[in-house]
């Protein structure tokens, strides 16, 4: 008789024990599930950081390739580059209709901020000459899946002759 009273006791028990591995096993899914979210969020935002990057690294080339005599270099680098009414800068800005421009390619984009910062003390008078300037881009857009403004800043050195 104890044998069965003590069966009796246990009646219910693997119920219990199967809703509980059930709630374990949900949290792991859940979890997972989280991190997959987290991963594909992360993964956009890279996408964008690496094209905000090439944009700009698109551009400082236009400049490596324009006409930087000591005569123009200024004009040049100050009027169509860091301008917003510069051609250079326009074409590069574009449109979101038109493919391969910032406004095109970056999502919710504002206006790139470009400046140059002349290096006057490191230029030699001797032909050809020596100076540089210090070119700064900064790149600004909002993704649509967050409310974060998202900025990218590149530097670069430009030789003058």
């Amino acid at each position: 008789m104890r044998r069965f009273k003590s069966r009796r006791h246990q009646a219910g028990v693997l119920l219990i024990e199967v809703l509980c591995a059930i709630l374990i096993f949900s949290f792991g899914i859940l979890g997972l599930v989280g991190m997959q979210a987290t991963a594909v969020a992360q993964s956009g935002d890279a996408k964008m950081r690496s094209t905000a990057a090439l944009l700009a690294d698109e551009y400082i080339n236009q400049i490596w390739i324009s006409d930087r005599t000591s005569a123009t270099a200024t004009s040049v680098l100050q009027t169509a580059f860091s301008s917003p009414s510069g051609a250079a800068y326009k074409a590069w800005l574009g449109t979101a209709s038109k493919t391969g421009t910032v406004m095109a390619v970056l999502p919710g984009a504002t206006a790139p901020t470009v400046a140059f910062t002349p290096q006057v003390a490191g230029c030699a008078s001797t032909v050809p000459m020596t100076c540089t300037s210090q070119v700064s881009i900064t790149m600004f857009w909002q993704a649509p899946h967050d409310n974060v403004k998202h900025q990218y800043t590149v530097n670069a050195q430009i030789s003058l002759y």
